[in-house]
């Protein structure tokens, strides 16, 4: 919070703060977070990480520093070298800086992302609206969602789908 003159409300202020508002006003970004909720309802992808602005003065520094300890642990992380350098040095250097954590049990199995199955057994619609500033004309946005697999890809497939939908959606010249 910041006060700039003594006579002044206290006001909300901070980079995280106001970035979550740009991002909360932006329709495409509200669509895709509807949409996400929709087509993933059991597992984490359908649930907003960065939290409603609204709500982010009501997190208490424990309750963050718990969440950041947890999840934001090194043993949820992939640490990559690259180069010719000494493979004894990079190692030195990892544990150097690994060192000062101590264990946390509970990052790796609480940061597993649950499959999420197809529960949909016809076709869903959703509408949701959204802020329009007055310098802008009425639009609608479209947003069509495919859950493709109720089981995890085997690789070649993952990296079939993962080219077709580059190709068709990656790019601006896409079709």
């Amino acid at each position: 919070m910041e006060l700039e003159n003594k006579e002044d409300p206290l006001t909300y202020k901070g980079v995280v703060y106001n970035e979550m508002k740009g991002v909360y006003s932006s329709a495409d970004s509200l669509l895709t977070r509807e949409s996400q909720r929709s087509i993933f309802p059991d597992n984490t992808y359908g649930v907003d990480s960065g939290r409603y602005p609204a709500m982010i003065p009501n997190l208490s520094f424990e309750q963050f520093a718990e969440f950041h300890g947890k999840f934001y642990h090194p043993a949820n992380s992939r640490i990559l070298f690259a180069g010719d350098d000494d493979v004894a040095t990079r190692l030195k250097l990892m544990d150097e800086y690994l060192s000062d954590f101590g264990p946390s049990p509970d990052s790796k199995p609480k940061s597993q992302v649950k499959w999420q199955s197809k529960s949909f057994v016809e076709h869903t619609r959703e509408k949701h609206p959204y802020p329009v500033g007055a310098d802008q004309h009425e639009t609608h946005m479209v947003m069509v969602n495919w859950l493709l697999n109720d089981k995890p890809f085997f690789p070649t497939e993952d990296m079939t789908i993962t080219m077709l939908d580059h190709l068709l959606m990656g790019t601006v010249s896409s079709i």
